[in-house]
């Protein structure tokens, strides 16, 4: 018998509180409820990414006017590995199914450049058990890791430093033609997908990162 333990967080302010007709807008993405607050409107909406891909959930209470409690439960101890099994048990889909058979020895390396932390945590989270996973910082180092290794697909975030994704992308395409490429980014604008492409990326996903998407590009492309 399993047994499951769960780390409770929660974090309560006395500010405006969130009016009833704007408390389905909270997790969305691009959704701000105060078009004066700095940002993009994803920070609530990627939170609410990872803690489902740690197995585990969030939510919240307000009141208009008194303040807001919000809450996130995590598993202590997650194994995705596993509740992919369980889940195809019970006829899970085909992009789950196939992902589940595959061995340690034959396991596909996937370079994720990302520089932001939270970003790679989540991506690994979903691919660790299934694939051998390279970290680049930035677009420089992505360039130079599939120049030197044998790599089977590159996750690319479009936005870092030193050098970003669209650069580091044509970059690589000078002298790798056939490595599989996908697109990280927050932008979700068809003029960004179409940059995505033309710069030699073979596929675009829009972050916060939808795991079955994540999986059935992998499986198209890896």
């Amino acid at each position: 018998m399993n047994v499951r333990t769960e780390v409770s967080i929660f974090m309560k302010d006395t500010g405006i509180g969130i009016a009833d007709d704007k408390k389905t807008k909270v997790f969305q993405r691009f959704e701000k409820l105060d078009e004066f607050a700095q940002g993009t409107g994803l920070g609530l909406s990627i939170c609410k990414a990872i803690a489902e891909a740690m197995g585990g959930n969030v939510g919240f209470e307000s009141v208009y006017g008194e303040g807001s409690l919000f809450w996130v439960f995590l598993p202590c101890k997650v194994d995705i590995f596993s509740t992919m099994v369980k889940d195809d048990e019970k006829g899970g889909t085909v992009e789950e199914k196939r992902i589940i058979g595959v061995e340690k020895s034959a396991r596909k390396t996937i370079l994720i450049a990302e520089d932001m932390q939270s970003n790679y945590q989540l991506v690994s989270k979903i691919l660790r058990d299934h694939y051998h996973l390279l970290h680049a910082v930035n677009g420089e180092e992505a360039v130079e890791i599939v120049r030197s290794q044998q790599i089977d697909l590159l996750l690319m975030d479009m936005k870092m430093p030193v050098l970003d994704g669209l650069k580091a992308t044509a970059e690589i395409r000078k002298f790798n033609l056939d490595i599989p490429i996908i697109a990280l980014t927050a932008h979700a604008f068809e003029s960004d997908r179409i940059a995505a492409i033309k710069a030699g990326c073979n596929q675009y996903l829009v972050k916060p990162i939808d795991r079955m998407k994540l999986i059935s590009v992998l499986n198209e492309y890896c």
